[in-house]
């Protein structure tokens, strides 16, 4: 009895670590092609289209960008922050002081 509350006690205490992870939203009427990089150096381009939200981007942190721009932010491991495109920029989250 005593194994199944530890199983299921871990599994309530992983499972918030386990799926933060941090999102993008295109707040612009433009397809945009972002660039992550990881921790190893990998690069990968997705498109995001205009209006889409990408969530769970990131879990174990990188460097986003988008194609063809000098501005890049980096995404935490874990993270759960908000990146928006707007005006064909890349804005973090506002700072909210917590």
């Amino acid at each position: 009895m005593k194994s199944k509350f530890w199983i299921a006690a871990a599994t309530v205490l992983w499972a918030p670590l386990s799926l933060s992870a941090g999102t993008l939203q295109n707040m612009d009427q433009t397809d945009y092609v972002v660039i992550m990089e990881d921790a190893d150096e990998n690069l990968h381009e997705l498109t995001i289209s205009a209006g889409q939200t990408m969530t769970d981007i990131c879990p174990e942190g990188c460097f986003i960008s988008l194609k063809d721009h000098d501005e890049f932010e980096y995404i935490e491991r874990g993270s759960t922050k908000v990146f928006q495109i707007v005006g064909g920029k890349l804005v973090p989250p506002a700072d909210t002081g917590r």
